[in-house]
C-alpha cells in the first residue's frame, strides 16, 4: 500500500514513482476529511488525482480514499451521533461512486480509548451499507506506543470487522516527545507478533515510514523526508542507529535527526515478509525515492 498526498500538485518524486511503476499494489490517497455533522471535506487536487488514477489502473493497482476526521473533536462528535454517522455513510457512497474507488481506509487517530465501541459501531454501520466495498483503517501498535492512544485501536474489536489492517510502525518518536528514531525494527516485531494474535497475518500491512525528523536544540521537532535526510548525511557525521535508522551526528546547530532510509525500508519489508504479512504499507510517496 502506498500513501499519496492528494492535497498538493503532483510532485517530480511522484510522477517518477509512479512511472517507473513502483510495486503497490494499492494507492491510497489524503484528502478526504469528514466533519462532525458527517459532511465530507474534499480538497483533492484533480490533476494530480487523474494521473495517479491512470498509472495506478493501468498496473491493476486498487484505490482508496484515506478518511480523516477534521479533527478529534470533530471525530468525537461524529462517532457518538447516528445522525453523523448516517450522513457520513451517503457521503461516503457518493465518493465511492465518483471516484470510482474500491475501498475505504480509515485513519482515525489520538481518541481516548473510550471511544473505541462507538469506532466499532461506525465499521459495522459501513460494512453494512457498502457490501464487497473493502474496509481497511491505519492502527497504532499495542507495544511501546502510549496506551492512552494505542487501546482506542482494540484489536480484539476491530479485527473482526475489518478487511485490511495497517500497522503503523512508525512515530515512536514525534512531535512532542524526547529525539530518537522515528521507528525501530526491534518495536516493529514486538508489534507485528502482537497483532498476530488478534489479526491473520494476511489481512495484516506493516506500516513503513519514508521519512524522520530533525529535532531543534529547544525540543521543537519537524519533518525530515527521505530526500532531506540524504542530503543531510553529507553535512553531517551520519551512523546507523540500534534501532535501524539513520542518525545523524555533530549538527552544526546542536540538532538531533532520526530518519528512516531505503536500508530501513528493506530491513522492515525483509520482517513483513519473514512474517507473512499482506504486505507492506508506506507513508508516504514523495518522501523519499521508492
Amino acid at each position: 500500500m502506498m500513501y499519496v498526498h492528494g492535497e498538493s500538485p503532483l510532485g517530480a518524486a511522484e510522477k517518477k514513482s509512479l512511472i517507473s511503476g513502483a510495486p503497490f499494489d494499492i494507492v491510497c490517497i489524503t484528502g478526504f476529511a469528514v466533519m462532525a455533522d458527517g459532511n465530507v471535506r474534499v480538497a483533492v487536487n484533480r490533476e494530480k488525482l487523474a494521473h495517479i488514477s491512470r498509472s495506478s489502473r493501468a498496473r491493476g493497482a486498487r484505490m482508496y480514499p484515506l478518511i480523516a476526521p477534521r479533527s478529534v473533536s470533530q471525530g468525537k462528535r461524529l462517532l457518538r451521533s447516528v445522525e453523523a454517522r448516517d450522513t457520513a455513510i451517503r457521503n461516503l457512497g457518493r465518493i465511492l461512486k465518483v471516484f470510482n474507488f474500491t475501498g475505504l481506509h480509515l485513519d482515525f487517530e489520538y481518541f481516548p480509548p473510550d471511544y473505541r465501541h462507538d469506532l466499532a459501531v461506525f465499521i459495522r454501520e459501513l460494512k453494512a451499507s457498502f457490501p464487497g466495498t473493502t474496509i481497511s483503517m491505519a492502527v497504532f501498535p499495542q507495544t511501546g506506543f502510549p496506551s492512552e492512544y494505542a487501546r482506542f485501536h482494540d484489536l480484539a474489536l476491530l479485527a473482526p470487522l475489518l478487511d485490511e489492517i495497517v500497522l503503523m510502525c512508525y512515530d515512536i518518536h514525534r512531535p512532542g516527545t524526547a529525539p530518537g528514531p522515528v521507528t525501530s525494527v526491534d518495536w516493529a516485531r514486538r508489534s507485528i507478533a502482537h497483532a498476530r494474535a488478534h489479526v491473520d497475518s494476511r489481512r495484516l500491512y506493516l506500516g513503513i515510514p519514508a521519512y524522520g525528523y530533525r529535532w531543534t536544540k529547544d525540543g521543537r521537532a519537524a519533518v525530515v523526508t527521505g530526500f532531506q535526510g540524504k542530503r543531510l548525511i553529507h553535512s553531517a557525521l551520519s551512523v546507523r542507529d540500534p534501532s535501524g535508522t539513520v542518525r545523524l551526528n555533530g549538527r552544526k546547530d546542536g540538532s538531533f535527526v532520526f530518519f528512516a532510509d531505503d536500508h530501513t525500508r528493506a530491513v522492515l519489508t525483509a520482517l513483513a515478509k519473514e512474517h507473512r504479512l499482506a504486505g507492506i504499507a508506506v507513508w508516504r510517496l514523495g518522501f523519499d525515492d521508492l
